[in-house]
């Protein structure tokens, strides 16, 4: 491979000079020489090309001896080869929280080449542990470009994560990778609650009265949820809405809202639940006393729905 630049020697004063061009001290570097010299007049000049023929490494640079009216010059060539500059951008992806058993969005990885080379690149994911997904896995990043890589991955066990992959190239390049993997679920916030269990207690009041008391609902998920309140009865969960209030007044005096809905990753909401008995719901319930207390008691179960929104499928990119 051969390469060549341009001398110019020009006479800028007012009288003849005597130019004289020797050979180069490294055969790598050619050029026309003036062993014997010229006189140059005042405003004229020497052109001389001066060509590199690549060798290997260690020949990159030479002294080209010029004398002008006999005093020495050490004319340096030098020759700097062109070579890759690749980088990454962000140096470190964090997926954030997502839910396991999902995938996370994906994240774009661009590869810059600032130098005057073209690289190729491969990506390594070694164990692999964190299910990365990395696209396209190699390729070329052409000179003073840029090359976008989609990387996603599933969570597939629950707790924080910390990994990373190679860029395999010139010079290789670490990417560390940080997630944090939950389960999704509802999260019920009351003093009566344990576990999975809440109890709204309460306390002893008359007919024709009303009883309120709130509860939060939070979706612990990374993504969109829905969620639905379905009455258990006899083992069997009817919707709220779709029970017979004839053969179970109980649920009339009963009321609890929302009863369906859609929450935003780690949104709350406040559930409203009364209890207000009235005469027309003791007649059903049968006979009693002035004297005597009657109890009322209700199950019922709140299911978390998992969706995926409209707009995230269409946003998706193709790969």
């Amino acid at each position: 491979m051969t390469f060549r630049q341009l001398i110019v020697i020009q006479n800028t004063g007012k009288h003849s000079a005597h130019v004289r061009i020797c050979s180069p001290n490294s055969i790598a570097f050619q050029i026309k020489t003036l062993q014997g010299g010229v006189f140059l007049s005042p405003g004229l000049r020497i052109l001389r090309w001066v060509h590199y023929s690549y060798k290997r490494n260690s020949v990159l640079h030479a002294m080209i001896p010029i004398y002008i009216n006999w005093t020495y010059i050490d004319y340096h060539v030098i020759c700097t080869l062109a070579k890759e500059n690749l980088s990454i951008e962000p140096n470190s992806l964090d997926f954030g929280i997502v839910d396991i058993g999902s995938t996370s969005g994906i994240k774009i990885l661009t590869l810059k080449n600032d130098g005057g080379k073209s690289t190729r690149f491969a990506v390594d994911l070694g164990p692999n542990e964190m299910e990365l997904s990395v696209r396209p896995l190699k390729g070329v990043v052409r000179t003073r470009s840029k090359m976008a890589l989609r990387v996603e991955l599933i969570g597939v066990e629950e707790g924080s994560f910390y990994g990373e992959f190679w860029i395999k190239s010139t010079p290789n390049i670490q990417v560390p990778v940080r997630v944090n993997i939950i389960i999704p679920r509802l999260v019920v916030y009351h003093p009566n609650t344990t576990g999975d269990f809440t109890l709204i207690d309460f306390s002893p009041t008359f007919t024709n009265t009303v009883r309120h008391d709130t509860l939060i609902l939070r979706n612990h998920s990374a993504q969109v949820s829905n969620f639905v309140v379905l009455g258990e009865i006899e083992n069997d969960l009817i919707p709220i809405n779709n029970i017979n209030l004839k053969k179970h007044p109980e649920f009339e005096v009963f009321k609890i809202h929302p009863l369906e809905g859609r929450m935003d990753p780690f949104e709350g909401r406040i559930f409203n639940i009364t209890f207000s008995p009235t005469n027309k719901v003791l007649k059903n319930v049968g006979e009693f006393r002035k004297d005597e207390s009657r109890d009322f008691m209700i199950f019922v179960r709140i299911f978390r729905i998992h969706c995926t929104e409209v707009k995230d499928i269409i946003s998706m990119p193709i790969l």
